[in-house]
């Protein structure tokens, strides 16, 4: 049986996008996606913890869905993200703490879930955003 973390690592490099009825797959190529808007998608489930595979991302916006769940913890490592949108959804928990690494963000909405904690305060932006 394939070790599951063997295969986490490969998909690191690789993104399939199905759309339409068919499927392309992108290799090498996953720190050229800059941005993702998935809003209004009626996306349900969790946010897939593989989303920091993505790198490159300046935005990320997934609101108005029916995403539940908790934001995963090592959000904090898309260190270039501008931009967040996770609002209107059905996220709870706790906000995590490396959103404070975050040190290009200018804009967070996480409103209408049903988060709780304080929003952890920013770090300064140890390279060019």
């Amino acid at each position: 049986m394939p070790n599951t973390s063997d295969r986490k690592v490969e998909y690191r490099d690789r993104v399939n996008v199905f759309w339409k009825g068919s499927q392309q797959t992108f290799q090498r190529t996953i720190e050229l996606v800059t941005g993702i808007d998935l809003s209004s998608n009626s996306l349900s489930d969790g946010i897939p913890e593989e989303i920091i595979y993505l790198q490159g991302l300046r935005f990320l916006k997934l609101s108005r869905n029916n995403l539940s769940g908790s934001i995963p913890e090592r959000i904090g490592m898309l260190d270039l993200l501008e931009s967040l949108d996770f609002s209107w959804n059905e996220l709870s928990g706790v906000i995590p703490q490396s959103i404070s690494n975050l040190s290009c963000l200018s804009t967070l909405d996480l409103s209408n879930n049903d988060l709780w904690g304080k929003i952890p305060h920013r770090k300064p932006a140890s390279k060019a955003c």
